[in-house]
């Protein structure tokens, strides 16, 4: 398997995991948070979207545009509109912009020279996909805890590694 297609598969199979929990949602806990000052569900799956948006473009060498995300969550303004006021409205979100994210992904033609970055010294985008697997993988994280709070039944297996 070449690095492309394998980074691709991780990344997939790490988003099928994020789609499996995102699933779990109960709709009439879309909006709840922990606190004042932490992300609801849906909010966490609109972030997840956006930063990736960002992040892929980063890597095509469009630019690392972090600031373009508007609030402390970093939503992207397109994610903000009425568009996306449900946690229906995200699921489906989160299923287009993956296919779309997948699409972006499969353009980039080099996975191995040093891609100038604002995270870390230039590193190749196999290395710096991690870096956006981990943020979705944290993120999902908080999530499993967020579904164990309202007694939602989570497979624990599933939310990290192969299946």
């Amino acid at each position: 398997m070449d690095i492309k297609l394998g980074c691709l598969t991780y990344w997939q199979q790490e988003r099928k995991k994020t789609i499996e929990m995102v699933d779990l949602i109960p709709q009439e806990h879309a909006e709840y948070r922990v606190s004042e000052d932490t992300m609801s569900f849906r909010e966490h799956v609109l972030h997840l979207l956006s930063i990736e948006f960002s992040f892929i473009e980063g890597l095509l060498g469009k630019g690392w545009d972090f600031d373009r995300h508007e609030g402390s969550w970093r939503i992207w303004e397109p994610y903000q509109s009425e568009k996306y006021v449900s946690l229906s409205d995200a699921k489906k979100a989160l299923q287009e912009g993956t296919v779309k994210h997948r699409e972006l992904l499969e353009s980039l033609e080099n996975w191995t020279e040093p891609i100038e970055n604002p995270f870390a010294p230039p590193l190749p985008a196999f290395m710096l996909l991690q870096i956006l697997i981990n943020h979705e993988n944290d993120h999902r994280g908080q999530l499993f805890v967020y579904l164990k709070q309202h007694g939602v039944s989570v497979p624990t297996p599933g939310v990290y590694g192969a299946d």
